[in-house]
């Protein structure tokens, strides 16, 4: 089986490629080829250089494939999807289009026993789950007119592998997300709300991979949605035991109000209101039916314990978002717990500690985004 992956290295969708290789499938990635990831690909994959905002490109770099399945991870909004499907147009049996299981519509209270059949998907609290659900309408409406090619939509939840923090207020930087880890290994303060009890659903990326892999080829999945999540029952205050547990340090927690989070980190609120902070969990029943093999083994304390060592052995990966770094100060710190904290930083660069400034001051940063905005 050939199959064409739009992305391939990212956190999501790389272990899903290895699992296709490890099962003998013939795999290419096109990606833009950026050496930040070249960690990242997998042994045994076709490199194609490509980037999929740059339709022509991609055509030139595609001519004369096809594949069996294609499956993007790439795609976010209609117009996007709309130039992709141009480009794969002839190409391919089956599209698996990466949506999100965040296009779930829930009150506050949340729900428990999220199906495909039984739970509406229209979320439009957050941008991000709303284009996701409008992309997904697309695709329904081209399938009814007889449109090609044949689909299948995939809804992964919160997922996490050895590259991410599963946690709702880490940097929205994906790269620097190990600032989360390194407050709790300095002793600073990180946030929580509710006081962690929120229930969750966390996915590793290998388990997902098994579903994802399962779908492939598969036409009893045409014109079908799936969440492919786990079924180990956790909450987001466990995140933060195993990152204890696996750092050997004791997290200082400090429980923030909602609206304190909403009001000094607006951009945390669609996450947080729209999605993370609603107790979320699945009934997977249906990716069990389409999938027999798959199942969720990887445990909450061991992923986060692969995801420390692995950043242990890879060093240069623990980057740190100075700015989110003083927003948590701003946020978690008095004046004079500031100073203290500010003893500890090992600002490498003068905009490290720039950035650190516009995060720890308000008004600052607003002051610099507006600039920055003007002078474009």
């Amino acid at each position: 089986m050939k199959v064409l992956f739009i992305g391939g290295t990212g956190r999501l969708s790389k272990d899903t490629a290895a699992l296709a290789v490890e099962r003998g499938m013939d795999v290419a990635l096109l990606t833009r080829g950026s050496a930040s990831r070249s960690l990242f690909v997998t042994k045994g994959c076709e490199a194609i250089r490509g980037d999929i905002r740059k339709p022509d490109e991609c055509r030139t770099a595609l001519a004369g494939r096809e594949f069996d399945v294609v499956v993007d991870y790439l795609t976010f909004n209609v117009s996007q999807l709309e130039a992709t499907l141009g480009v794969i147009e002839g190409k391919c049996a089956q599209y698996v289009f990466v949506s999100s299981a965040t296009v779930y519509e829930m009150g506050p209270e949340g729900n428990l026993s999220i199906s495909e059949e039984h739970t509406p998907a229209a979320n439009g609290l957050w941008d991000y789950s709303w284009n996701k659900h409008l992309c997904e309408e697309l695709l329904a409406t081209r399938r009814a007119e007889g449109a090609g090619p044949q689909y299948t939509i995939v809804r992964p939840y919160v997922t996490y592998g050895n590259t991410r923090i599963p946690y709702p207020l880490v940097p929205q930087d994906n790269a620097r997300e190990w600032s989360f880890a390194e407050r709790i290994r300095l002793g600073l303060p990180i946030p929580t709300f509710d006081a962690g009890s929120t229930p969750t659903t966390l996915t590793h990326t290998r388990d997902f991979a098994k579903g994802m892999v399962g779908l492939f080829g598969n036409e009893d999945a045409y014109g079908e949605a799936y969440h492919i999540t786990s079924d180990e029952p956790v909450t987001w205050g466990m995140v933060v035991d195993c990152l204890e547990e696996a750092l050997g340090a004791e997290a200082v927690r400090v429980d923030v109000a909602r609206d304190r989070i909403y009001r000094e980190l607006p951009e945390y609120r669609a996450i947080v209101e729209g999605d993370k902070g609603r107790p979320t969990r699945f009934d997977d029943s249906k990716i069990k039916g389409a999938v027999p093999d798959f199942s969720c083994d990887v445990t909450l304390e061991d992923g986060i314990a692969d995801m420390v060592a692995f950043h242990e052995s890879h060093p240069e990966l623990k980057r740190i978002d100075w700015e989110w770094m003083g927003k948590m100060d701003r946020l978690l710190l008095s004046r004079e717990e500031i100073k203290t904290a500010r003893a500890q930083y090992e600002f490498r660069r003068a905009k490290d500690k720039l950035r650190y400034e516009l995060g720890l001051h308000a008004a600052l940063g607003k002051l610099a985004r507006a600039s920055k905005r003007l002078f474009r």
